[in-house]
């Protein structure tokens, strides 16, 4: 069992989400289950690396939560690495290969001017990987639409180069449907601006055609009329299936999959996720989950109080973690 927390975080919403613990958390909550389910998209080649991601969330999150799990990649699974991943996890867990239709490079795309584009490139990462170009489109436009999630309600994403600290305290997915959150985030910072140079150009085209104003102060993510790149990291996030289902956010990702950005350029899934939610959800509903402390790469993120969560620089982020740093974390110009 977990310590009883005795101070809080300078966030309100640290207390706020304390609320909503089940019993094994030391919390009160003894509601229904959500209907929810963890993602994983990986690789056979970074089993290692998923093991040990698995690991440190077995121990701090699952061991508390007890969902299921969908792991996705574009090959069938080899034997060998599913009882592997089975030899960790707690719960279910299903392996789905993809369908090729929606891990492929769409007929409309120039393909000589798609390899024009895949060069390494010294001010941004994977410039020159397709397959991060295809990842990144799935986790735009098509995750949600697979045949095996239809039944859930709500995920949480679980990268396989992610590592979780500390043990959680609530279930994010209870506090979603009492608060009536659609979009849940840990970290908010600024994308390279080299990968997504016509995005907003190309998101304003949608919002013109369609007349579909921002639900959010424009003021808060946009400098000089240009989309400033402040977006929520996707290697964390917890969200609605709802939200991304809906009609208005197919039209959206439908636009800017005709545009080619994806491909042209590196879209990323998470400006693309940022800005749907600008475009679709109200502030109210979109939660910053200050209390998940975890990491990926040299970035982390660690509740303020010392007695929730007492790590205070996680070994793998070692001294570069995005609260010390403003001029990366966009966070208080968001508002949270």
């Amino acid at each position: 069992t977990t310590p009883a927390v005795k101070k809080y975080s300078k966030y309100p919403s640290m207390r706020e989400q304390l609320r909503y613990g089940w019993a094994s958390q030391g919390g009160t909550y003894n509601g229904p289950k959500p209907n929810a389910v963890f993602l994983i998209l990986t690789v056979e080649g970074r089993l290692k690396r998923l093991i040990e991601t698995l690991t440190t969330f077995e121990d701090h999150v699952n061991k508390y939560l007890k969902y299921p799990y969908v792991a996705f990649n574009d090959v069938e699974f080899s034997d060998v690495f599913k009882t592997s991943v089975k030899e960790v996890v707690t719960t279910d867990i299903q392996f789905y290969k993809i369908p090729e239709e929606h891990w492929s490079v769409p007929e409309w795309i120039d393909k000589d001017r798609m390899k024009r584009g895949l060069k390494p490139r010294k001010e941004a990462p994977y410039m020159d990987s397709l397959t991060y170009r295809l990842m990144c489109r799935w986790n735009s436009g098509f995750f949600f639409r697979e045949p095996i999630l239809q039944n859930y309600d709500y995920f949480w994403r679980v990268d396989d180069d992610v590592f979780y600290y500390c043990p959680i305290r609530f279930d994010p997915f209870v506090l979603m449907i009492d608060k009536k959150k659609e979009y849940g985030f840990t970290i908010a910072l600024l994308e390279l601006m080299i990968t997504i140079k016509t995005l907003w150009k190309t998101t304003k085209q949608f919002m013109k055609e369609t007349n579909t104003p921002l639900k959010w102060d424009e003021r808060k993510f946009v400098k000089r009329n240009e989309y400033a790149g402040c977006h929520f990291w996707t290697n964390f996030e917890v969200g609605s299936f709802a939200f991304f289902r809906q009609q208005k956010y197919l039209d959206y990702f439908n636009h800017l999959d005709k545009s080619g950005g994806f491909f042209y350029e590196r879209w990323g899934d998470a400006p693309v996720h940022f800005l749907a939610a600008m475009l679709l959800l109200e502030p109210s509903q979109i939660e910053y989950l200050e209390g998940i402390a975890y990491a990926h790469s040299t970035i982390f993120h660690i509740p303020e109080d010392p007695e929730y969560c007492p790590i205070r620089v996680p070994e793998r982020g070692s001294g570069d973690g995005i609260d010390d740093k403003p001029g990366a974390n966009c966070l208080m110009e968001l508002g949270f």
